[in-house]
């Protein structure tokens, strides 16, 4: 017989997990339970008007392979857009104006020195300070730490307040204070532990600095220099989205699911185990009273879900305790004739105390053939860590 794995939600993650169970296991037995009427969650697309409107995110983070790599299995590659060269400029709000990202600053990072010295984004008493960097000391102390701190302390109080926080608190909608670096971006504390920096990490990464290791004081000296010199622009693409929205994705992965293993429209009572059994230990309860036992549960709700369904109290405790927030994103579309402002870029973030909204994107510059001829698509976002003060 079978084992049979349940899988509680029909989000990104629940058929992402779904499709990696089937591609490693094929005699297991998936069923996968989704409350509403359809499969994605917060992912989805939809016409509106000759709009391509998305329910939620319109793209993902190219510095994360997962969702690349995911794509790519599914024959998705050519289906795959990014942002046309030219509009690959971020703005920052600043005193009512948008002062755009300098060139090659990744995050708060900088792989390029002129640009940031030139920059009115920063002081020059932060702008030396980032440039500083490869010589701070790695922290030798174990243990996470906020997203604020790791960037504070390696580029600054500024670089971590104005972009590097407002960057990643707008993509998890979360407070960058509160948010950890190894659950957000890994990556960057692996650059410190193996480079020592994460300037010379980012350049490692480009094959710009084969001998440079912690240590090498020279080393790192001479490739900063080096980032005085002029470069040509090559601005690589931070986002790639699907030609028809990201709906594309949810519908690959639910076309690769065994047909009769996605149940929509039944939401689930509770999940249970009995670790005593030796066979099926996990009990599902369907809201209609349908009893269904499994080898294994796992539940890709958001966890304020998942705590209602468990029965075990210092799990479901645990899962309360999750801090959440909850963010709107206002759709907004306009003759281009309205529109006074040239709209090259992608959009612009607006950091704490800059402004009521979190970010805003300029969709029919970031993809293509999102609205219709002589007409711009634009996206604002609204609530996260601060809605508490926006009621």
């Amino acid at each position: 017989m079978a084992k049979r794995v349940v899988i509680v939600g029909g989000g990104i993650s629940g058929l992402a997990a779904a499709y990696a169970l089937h591609s490693s296991r094929p005699d297991l037995e998936i069923r996968l339970f989704e409350a509403s009427d359809r499969l994605g969650g917060n992912v989805g697309t939809d016409a509106i008007d000759d709009f391509v409107v998305e329910h939620g995110p319109d793209s993902f983070v190219v510095s994360k392979p997962h969702a690349l790599a995911l794509c790519r299995k599914l024959d998705l590659e050519n289906q795959l857009i990014s942002t046309p060269p030219e509009n690959r400029i971020v703005y920052f709000a600043r005193a009512g104006k948008l002062i755009p990202l300098p060139e090659g600053l990744v995050l708060g990072v900088p792989t390029r020195l002129l640009p940031l010295l030139f920059s009115s984004l920063l002081s020059l008493k932060a702008k030396l300070r980032a440039a500083l960097e490869p010589f701070i000391p790695v922290r030798k102390e174990a243990g996470d730490e906020s997203v604020y701190d790791f960037f504070a302390r390696r580029l600054g109080t500024e670089v971590a307040a104005r972009i590097a926080g407002p960057l990643i608190g707008g993509i998890y909608a979360g407070d960058p204070r509160s948010l950890s670096i190894e659950a957000t971006f890994p990556q960057f504390r692996a650059m410190e532990q193996r480079f020592g920096s994460l300037i010379l990490g980012m350049l490692a990464a480009r094959g710009k600095n084969p001998q440079s290791a912690p240590g090498y004081f020279l080393a790192r000296v001479f490739l900063l220099l080096r980032q005085l010199l002029p470069h040509k622009r090559t601005a690589e693409p931070a986002f790639l989205s699907l030609k028809g929205g990201m709906q594309g994705l949810i519908d690959a992965l639910a076309r690769a699911l065994p047909q009769g293993s996605v149940t929509m429209s039944t939401p689930i009572a509770s999940v249970s185990c009995d670790p005593r059994k030796t066979e099926q230990p996990a009990l599902v309860t369907l809201a209609n009273g349908q009893k269904l036992a499994a080898d294994a549960a796992l539940l890709c709700a958001p966890t304020h879900a998942c705590a209602k369904l468990v029965n075990d109290a210092e799990l479901s405790a645990e899962l309360t305790a999750i801090p959440t927030v909850s963010t709107a994103t206002v759709v907004l579309g306009f003759e281009r004739s309205t529109v006074r402002h040239p709209l090259q870029g992608v959009g612009f973030v607006v950091p704490k105390g800059e402004g009521q909204i979190l970010a805003a994107t300029w969709i029919s510059s970031k993809w293509q053939h999102r609205a219709p001829a002589g007409r711009v698509l634009l996206r604002a976002f609204l609530g996260g860590p601060e809605l508490k003060d926006q009621l």
